[in-house]
């Protein structure tokens, strides 16, 4: 469990941490922490669904759409389309999912 939540949290902050390019965010920190979170989070929901039987079809639907709901959550919280960086944090969510998926079936074979 340790093995998933750490991928998660890399997968989350290297998605996160381009928010230092952009030298007018006042809260370049907090971002970077709630993308870590966001990882995390991406992870133990894949892990719910995902075992190691799970095909890699499975593995990558239902890594997209765990990375869309918890992404959606930030999205709309951020004012969905009339902020215009919040149309960013469903890609990044998707794509952490579609990753973590297969990666969490991998460690689910390792592990037996």
């Amino acid at each position: 469990m340790l093995k998933v939540a750490g991928v998660g949290a890399t997968l989350g902050f290297l998605g996160a941490v381009g928010i230092y390019f952009a030298p007018a965010e006042p809260y370049p920190g907090y971002i970077t922490l709630a993308g870590t979170l966001s990882g995390v989070t991406i992870a133990l929901l894949i892990t719910a669904v995902v075992t190691r039987n799970s095909s890699l079809g499975q593995c990558l639907g239902w890594g997209a759409a765990m990375g869309l709901l918890t992404s959606a959550t930030v999205f709309l919280a951020k004012g969905a389309w009339t902020s215009w960086d919040a149309p960013f944090v469903l890609p990044t969510g998707i794509v952490t999912g579609v990753i973590l998926g297969p990666a969490i079936r991998w460690l689910c074979r390792r592990a037996t």
